[in-house]
């Protein structure tokens, strides 16, 4: 889903690195501070192909970028971008149990033809083809940004924000138009081609690309003292959404599975119109409109043409130095490497949550419409988290205990860790739903652990290697979420094999991966100091 990548993203800023660009005098507490609250400004204020600038210039960029815009209207922009947001992601949780069990369906189908008086849809077979599909589909859907995020990154700070918006809503609707109609016609496609669905993502780079833009636009219209409020919004955009389209979706299945599939191809369809009305946030875009529009037309291409070709030099040149940075950071900095094999860990979790569906399904022996209710409480206890439970413990931690900012971030990595590690494993166990549903408000209590991660891992390393650090976990993250969908669904078919009790078997898997995480990150904080390199 495009909110799981928006979510790995986003960690909230703090505006102590303002008072820091602006000439105050921090004491040794206040230094430390300051270099965890970059996170969320460098990460979120690098173009897309990253940039070398003083902090005083990035200070007063997103002000330079409204006078490049005076027609632009931050908060409007925002609003706009918003919406855009929870369409896709009111779309995308709107199908998300009627296609599983369309899914379903359609393998029931081929399996009983002919022995209708047989049909049992969650049998070993059924179950085991479905897991597979899933899987597997799961898996290609992260080729597209891991095969085309440099190129598009380069495409957006060429021509635009915008145009590459325009392009991966066009894949993207194709995507969905092309799965729908290999289930439409069941007798003609087979279902596996719905993994070909991949293939036309490429056209946009897919959902980690949008987020990446979305960020960007974000970063492109306000200062670190307002984007930390932006992000906010953002956030809840997306639980809010997550919340309200599940229990919408679980109705209309009462009818048939189909009407959540048909009406996410209307909101697709305006999401693109309303796309097509968005503001672009380019820095300098208007300017060199502006000034073109006073050149001969021969001049105006040659100069663009040159652009281009010092834009794709630069490109390749920060590239490249991007991969040297990465290989000096990790080089002899094994707490770096330790958190970076951490947050590939994450990336089972948040994989986890796509297979409970389907398993919430075959043990409990509820339909998709009651299971998805699961993803609602998820939602819910998420949403509490990040507006009301997260940020009062936050400040509680550095001011009532003046706490550190490292310290504090390695205890809240832990307790998120360890809630995570309870939580999948109740999951995993428990015989009756109402225990399970205690396993997955626990993991939704946890869902801060790769933001507090990321703050911890960046104290290891000085300012201006924020960026390089963000791309290895982005490249870490990437190749989790790649295996993690087809090694889990293939646990998942195995415990079906062996008897109703392993079931669980991908849940112990996830636990027994977070108490080894939880192991790491004790030792990191135990027997490492914070190094500056």
């Amino acid at each position: 889903m495009i909110d799981h990548v928006l979510n790995m993203t986003h960690c909230p800023p703090s505006l102590e690195k303002e008072k820091q660009q602006i000439g105050h005098a921090p004491d040794d507490g206040e230094t430390e501070k300051m270099k965890m609250a970059s996170i969320g400004d460098e990460a979120t204020t690098e173009p897309l192909l990253g940039r070398e600038e003083s902090g005083e210039v990035a200070l007063r960029e997103p002000l330079a970028r409204r006078k490049s815009y005076p027609h632009l209207n931050a908060k409007r922009v925002l609003i706009h971008l918003c919406i855009l947001i929870a369409l896709l992601d009111f779309s995308g949780y709107l199908i998300l149990a009627p296609q599983t069990n369309i899914f379903e369906n359609i393998i029931c189908d081929k399996y009983y033809m002919g022995r209708e008086e047989e049909r049992d849809c969650k049998a070993l077979a059924v179950q085991s083809e479905l897991a597979f599909i899933r899987g597997w589909k799961d898996a290609f859907a992260q080729l597209p940004a891991i095969v085309f995020g440099l190129p598009y990154g380069i495409l957006a700070d060429r021509i635009g924000r915008k145009p590459v918006l325009i392009l991966f809503l066009i894949g993207f609707i194709l995507s969905d138009t092309w799965i729908k109609v290999v289930c439409y016609f069941p007798a003609q496609f087979p279902l596996r081609l719905i993994w070909f669905s991949a293939l036309i993502e490429c056209i946009g780079g897919g959902g980690q690309t949008f987020a990446s833009i979305a960020f960007t636009m974000v970063a492109d219209l306000f200062s670190g003292e307002d984007r930390f409020n932006a992000f906010l919004k953002v956030s809840a955009t997306e639980l809010i959404t997550q919340i309200v389209a599940t229990p919408i979706a679980a109705l209309m299945m009462k009818r048939s599975p189909w009407l959540p599939l048909f009406l996410s191809s209307a909101i697709n369809l305006i999401t693109y119109a309303l796309c097509l009305r968005l503001a672009e946030t380019r820095p300098g875009r208007v300017e060199e409109t502006s000034q073109s529009s006073f050149s001969p037309g021969w001049e105006s291409d040659q100069q663009e043409q040159e652009d281009q070709k010092a834009i794709t030099r630069d490109s390749v040149k920060k590239f490249k130095s991007v991969l040297k940075s990465t290989k000096s950071l990790l080089w002899g900095n094994s707490s770096v490497v330790i958190l970076l094999l951490v947050f590939f860990v994450a990336c089972f979790g948040k994989e986890s949550l796509e297979l409970l569906l389907q398993y919430i399904s075959k043990r409990y022996l509820w339909d998709y419409s009651q299971a998805s209710l699961s993803i609602t409480l998820q939602a819910s206890v998420s949403l509490g988290l990040n507006v009301l439970l997260l940020p009062g413990l936050d400040s509680y931690l550095r001011i009532q205990r003046n706490m550190p900012a490292p310290t504090k971030d390695l205890r809240l990595s832990q307790g998120s860790c360890l809630l995570l590690f309870v939580g999948y494993l109740m999951i995993a166990l428990s015989p009756h739903p109402g225990a399970m549903l205690a396993g997955v408000t626990l993991t939704a209590l946890g869902s801060s652990f790769p933001l507090t991660l990321r703050s911890y891992a960046t104290s290891f390393i000085s300012p201006s290697r924020v960026g390089t650090l963000y791309t290895g976990i982005t490249v870490v993250m990437s190749a989790g979420l790649l295996i993690s969908g087809p090694i889990l669904y293939s646990l998942f078919r195995w415990g079906m094999s062996l008897d109703n009790f392993w079931l669980g078997l991908p849940y112990v898997f996830v636990s027994l991966l977070y108490f080894l995480a939880g192991v790491a990150i004790f030792s990191v904080g135990r027997l490492s100091k914070t190094q500056t390199w």
